[in-house]
């Protein structure tokens, strides 16, 4: 069942922008970049996820494939929103360390 989409009230512009955006990431699924989010607080997160919720109601999936793309579009808006850079937006490259017993045994050496 396909849930009605019109908005009313203020912000129904930004709505339909957001769930537009949503499409077209699901379409596209390769331009997804989600972070990490767990140094932001809580709260703004929250906040941001009872904003997308109607609007991710009234997309309809059909398959479990499906759904995880559009949470997964979700996560990239919400990213965005709060302004933190996905690890390939980043300047700096992360840096692999050696594993523990390697740096140990060099350190014996």
């Amino acid at each position: 069942a396909v849930v009605s989409t019109q908005s009313t009230g203020r912000g129904a512009g930004v709505d339909e922008n957001v769930r537009e955006q949503l499409l077209a990431l699901t379409a596209n699924s390769e331009n997804i970049k989600v972070a990490d989010l767990r140094h932001i607080d809580w709260k703004k997160i929250k906040t941001l996820c009872r904003e997308l919720e109607p609007i991710l109601d009234s997309i309809p999936t059909e398959t479990i494939t499906e759904t995880n793309t559009l949470l997964l579009a979700a996560a990239h808006v919400i990213r965005e929103k709060l302004g933190v850079k996905a690890r390939e937006d980043s300047d700096e490259p992360k840096v692999k360390k050696a594993p523990h017993w390697q740096r140990r045994v060099e350190e014996k050496i």
